[in-house]
């Protein structure tokens, strides 16, 4: 077993280690800030070429994911490196490596097929921490207290990250933010300057007397994808749809059920598109979701949709 040493840590200001992803044999010194993503974006892999190493050469490095830093920040660290850097949470690294000496030991007595479905797994994961890394919404900016090269204040952005939840939003630097992500910045922007942004104004509306109930014979335009204009709702969906705006107007509460694959989900974007384009209300509207739904199917097409309004 591999052992780690524990020190005392005094500093306040260390680094705190929440979380050890994963491991790798690497080029010694391949560590440290050079290997954040962004950094192996820009200027390379510090560890490329390990593949011609002989096994002799290498050392174990840890990924590690640091307490108040986003994914992005994610950076390989050795035992030498962490040990010599004063960090806090170093009891996590030793936990990670005793699991890691238990599943060799399972390894080496496990059926095959476990063992796949275990590689599998660890595949899955590989895809997530990718996703993790990708922008998914920027939601404020500030003015950052510090100054950048050119001796101006920067800007952060508060970022919220795919497939995370909003209790993981980080404050990112712009600069770092435009590198592979200007256009979610431009689409913030965009949204800020929007006229039909939920406001006070337009949320009043929902207090008005509703207007009359008039039917859609067809799918109008405004439903119709930019990216497939083609795709047309089906005879029953447009029945559904009417059916909700028809209650709306007449003020009555409801509940859309149907089998499951039959496209409930479209029939409620659907509804809230009407509202905007047909009645000029612009929401805030407040979809109520199970937990389990919350970064599947029905709220990543819903937020896609109502981008499409803003």
């Amino acid at each position: 077993m591999t052992e780690v040493s524990m020190q005392q840590v005094d500093d306040s200001n260390a680094e705190t280690i929440e979380k050890v992803l994963k491991h790798r044999e690497g080029i010694p010194g391949a560590i440290g800030p050079p290997t954040t993503a962004y950094n192996v974006e820009e200027k390379g892999d510090p560890n490329q070429g390990v593949e011609g190493k002989d096994p002799s050469e290498l050392e174990r490095q840890f990924l590690i994911k640091w307490v108040g830093w986003s994914h992005l920040h994610n950076t390989w660290e050795s035992l030498k490196s962490l040990n010599g850097s004063n960090v806090k949470g170093i009891k996590k690294l030793e936990n990670y490596i005793k699991k890691l000496d238990e599943l060799e030991f399972w390894k080496s007595r496990a059926d095959k097929e476990y063992i796949e479905h275990y590689d599998c797994e660890q595949e899955m994961n590989d895809e997530l921490l990718d996703e993790y890394k990708k922008v998914e919404r920027v939601i404020a900016h500030q003015v950052s207290r510090e100054k950048n090269a050119a001796g101006e204040k920067a800007v952060e952005y508060l970022i919220k990250w795919a497939c995370l939840p909003y209790s993981d939003c980080t404050w990112e630097d712009e600069g770092l933010i435009q590198q592979s992500f200007a256009q979610k910045i431009d689409e913030y922007y965009t949204r800020i300057e929007s006229k039909t942004l939920p406001n006070k104004i337009n949320a009043g509306m929902f207090t008005k007397k509703r207007p009359k109930f008039m039917k859609l014979e067809e799918m109008p335009d405004f439903l119709r994808p930019k990216v497939n204009p083609d795709l047309e709702l089906r005879d029953y969906q447009l029945q559904g749809l009417n059916w909700l705006l028809h209650a709306w107007s007449r003020e009555n509460s409801c509940i859309l059920a149907d089998e499951m694959g039959l496209g409930k989900t479209i029939q409620t974007i659907s509804f809230l598109s009407s509202l905007f384009h047909l009645h000029d209300i612009h929401g805030p509207f407040l979809i109520v979701v199970p937990l389990s739904t919350m970064t599947g199917i029905f709220f990543n097409n819903l937020n896609q949709s109502l981008e499409e309004f803003y």
